[in-house]
């Protein structure tokens, strides 16, 4: 499955991915931590070898272990201390639920031995109406990034600090329209989000289910927000901003984004 969604990621231009894992669920059905990951690193062999037979570079690939909020805190302390000793492949601990009748402060333990750990750490806030939730994920549970959230615009004091601190905001843009039934991206509000200021960064979520990969995403975003090239480049620099990735790397994919547009501008 990796394999399969690394090979059409490749083929729309990805360089760099950061995908999330929901083990809990799988480990619910027998399988240990061990086998889930060493399953993940096949698919990235396999990848690297077709693409050394095409004569083209793979994709980097790193991984957030994707929490389920309705489980037990216990279980969630157990996944992230199993995730250690695969720190070469996992840059970050996230979590993925519903915010109803669930505060993100039950989990400010994990995510807080995370941090110790040295991982990264963020979180989903899908919901309507739950800019709380997300200012305690930022301040109780120091959080380092948001997943959708699109509600920081209800809270003129998270937007402001959202911006300041540039924290990240990963929207998937066909998922939020697929599942939450809006009509268009201006009901979600997605332009209001980037003219704010915020780090917005757009992404592919359940890629495979949606039939919506990354470029599907951005194509969809260009079209209902009326994006020009500027504004493209602008959210692509800010998914290399986001990511859990060195300096060095942000900078090295900064450049080749660079040069890329001064490509496509000089041809248009």
């Amino acid at each position: 499955m990796l394999f399969s969604y690394l090979e059409k990621a490749s083929s729309q231009g990805v360089k760099y991915a950061e995908v999330m894992v929901d083990v809990q669920n799988h480990m619910a059905r027998g399988l240990s931590f061990e086998t889930i990951f060493n399953g993940l690193k096949d698919g990235i062999e396999k990848h690297e070898e077709n693409s050394r037979m095409e004569t083209s570079n793979p994709i980097e690939v790193r991984f957030i272990v994707s929490l389920v909020g309705e489980r037990e805190v216990r279980e969630a302390l157990d996944v992230v201390e199993q995730a250690v000793a695969y720190k070469d492949l996992i840059v970050a601990i996230g979590m993925a639920t519903s915010e109803v009748n669930l505060p993100i402060i039950k989990f400010k333990e994990v995510f807080l031995r995370a941090k110790e750990f040295g991982f990264k750490t963020t979180s989903h806030f899908w919901d309507e109406n739950c800019s709380d939730q997300i200012s305690a994920g930022i301040h109780h549970c120091c959080l380092d990034g948001i997943d959708h959230g699109m509600s920081v615009l209800d809270s003129a004091p998270l937007l402001e600090e959202s911006v300041e601190r540039k924290i990240p905001y990963t929207i998937c843009p066909i998922s939020l329209l697929k599942f939450r039934r809006f009509q268009s991206l201006q009901e979600l509000r997605l332009r209001h989000l980037m003219d704010s200021g915020v780090l917005v960064s757009i992404h592919s979520d359940d890629a495979a289910y949606n039939g919506a990969y990354i470029a599907e995403n951005y194509y969809k975003v260009a079209t209902d927000c009326d994006l020009t090239p500027i504004d493209i480049e602008a959210l692509a620099r800010n998914s290399f901003h986001s990511a859990f990735m060195s300096e060095i790397c942000c900078r090295q994919f900064q450049d080749e984004l660079s040069q890329f547009m001064k490509h496509f501008m000089s041809h248009t």
